[in-house]
């Protein structure tokens, strides 16, 4: 039962000792194991109602044999008493018949000496002479009677004397035969009390066996219920455990439920902001337009009265037409200009610029415009896909497809020409980093990318509202290449 106990231990010290977590498993397991102490533990209490059953038993059985044994030293008194007390009766009756001895010793003496002077005066001689000599009739009859009465005597001191030696010598037979059963009642007596000793001993020996078993017992017992108290603090500390992970998990919810909203939220507002762009931009449209049909009119009113200076300004334009077709006709011979439209979807991206302004935010317009009319194709493609979106595409977080792009969805497109994402500005950012930049490889830093076209110029989309444009490199930005 201790090595039971102590391998108990044992796997509860190391079970402590494992613990990391509060799983729900772990708890289930101690749980299993407390429910095996404390039926270990009930075990053990009715073990201990069994030997002290026994041990009470047991102790009756002492009482019992001691009762036995007061018994038995009490008969041996008594008995040891009695022969003393017979002994001295022997001694008496020994005395008794030493007397007894003694008389007829001198009875027998005084006997003989009478049957000498009987012998030697009486007889058939003796009496003769009696009758014989001159005696009176009354001293004769004295005489005679005398000797009868001396043989009356005899005889009755010898029947006395018989009786007394035959009685003093039954009595002491019999107290000789007495004190021989009270010397044998003695000895059975004596190994009766050394039995009972013997038992007793015996007896008083498994009592402290008991006396140790209960004490082992009610040991293992507190160990038990210290075992108990321990698996209970485990388990309320894995309890505790599972709750506090329980609410970090609900916070952690609850944190990122926040965000979620807030992001929702700052979606909306960006969507919001570029709607409201998008309606800045038509409404200032809408206001050049009718600024433009406005000069139109005043225009048409002035001509009448400024016929010469139209006709002046007629032939400036003229001549300005005439130089900007022989400018045209020398690029075109040089190299020519793709001006295809972009396609939808997987479609062959474009490959150059067209003369239609693109829809950008007025603060890039002018750059823009000067970058696509300057710009002939390098033969980089990835440069020629970036060029081909300048003004043509609008921002819009996480698109990647034909006219909407946010910063990592138009790199992706340009370094691969397609519309499909190959990574975020952090991913970026493990690319083999260069310090000699080369038009079409990637500028990027954590928070923004764009495509580098050289002279410390990229092109990117910038943000709501302003879509793909042409800048310089943002400070604090880094060279790779894909």
């Amino acid at each position: 039962m201790k090595k039971k106990l102590l391998s108990l231990l044992l796997a509860g010290a190391l079970l402590s000792g494992m613990m990391t977590s509060a799983g729900a498993d772990e708890i289930s397991d101690l749980e299993s194991e407390n429910e095996y102490t404390e039926q270990q533990l009930l075990d053990l209490n009715a073990s201990i109602n069994d030997i002290e059953n026994q041990k009470a038993d047991l102790l009756g059985d002492i009482d019992e044999k001691e009762k036995e044994l007061v018994l038995t030293l009490a008969a041996i008194s008594t008995l040891t008493d009695q022969i003393v007390v017979k002994n001295q009766d022997l001694a008496q009756t020994t005395k008794d018949l030493n007397t007894a001895r003694e008389d007829e010793s001198a009875q027998y003496e005084a006997m003989k000496k009478r049957i000498q002077y009987l012998y030697e005066t009486g007889g058939d001689a003796g009496w003769a002479l009696v009758l014989l000599e001159d005696v009176s009739i009354t001293e004769f009859l004295n005489r005679a009677e005398y000797t009868q009465q001396m043989y009356d005597y005899d005889r009755r001191c010898l029947a006395e004397y018989a009786e007394t030696v035959e009685k003093v010598t039954s009595l002491k037979e019999k107290e000789e035969q007495e004190k021989a059963d009270l010397e044998l009642m003695l000895v059975n007596q004596e190994e009766q009390q050394g039995h009972l000793e013997g038992q007793l001993t015996q007896l008083r020996a498994e009592s402290d066996n008991y006396e140790q078993q209960l004490a082992d017992a009610a040991a293992t017992a507190d160990a038990y219920v210290n075992l108990i108290n321990e698996q209970n603090a485990m388990i309320q500390e894995l309890l505790a455990e599972q709750e506090r992970q329980r609410a970090a998990q609900e916070e952690a919810d609850r944190i990122a439920a926040e965000q979620a909203a807030a992001a929702a939220e700052a979606a909306r507002a960006a969507a919001e902001a570029a709607e409201a762009a998008q309606t800045a931009a038509d409404d200032a449209a809408r206001a050049q337009a009718e600024a433009e049909a406005e000069e139109a009119r005043q225009s048409a009113e002035a001509e009448a009265a400024e016929a010469q200076a139209a006709a002046e300004e007629a032939e400036r334009a003229r001549q300005d037409e005439e130089a900007l077709a022989a400018a045209m006709q020398q690029q075109d011979a040089e190299e020519p200009v793709n001006t295809e439209e972009p396609q939808e979807a997987f479609a062959e991206e474009p490959q150059g610029i067209t003369a239609e302004e693109p829809q950008e935010s007025p603060a890039e317009e002018t750059v823009a415009e000067e970058e696509q009319q300057a710009y002939v194709s390098s033969g980089n493609p990835v440069v020629d896909r970036a060029y081909a979106w300048v003004g043509r595409a609008e921002y819009v977080w996480g698109a990647c497809s034909p006219g909407a792009f946010d910063c990592s969805g138009f790199v992706s497109y340009c370094v691969t020409g397609q519309y499909a994402r190959i990574g975020t500005t952090y991913t970026f950012m493990g690319f083999p980093q260069v310090s000699d930049p080369q038009p079409g490889d990637i500028c990027t830093s954590e928070t923004h990318c764009g495509i580098y076209i050289g002279g410390g110029m990229m092109i990117h989309a910038s943000d709501y509202g302003i879509g793909v444009i042409i800048s310089e490199v943002r400070p604090g930005m880094i060279y790779v290449r894909y």
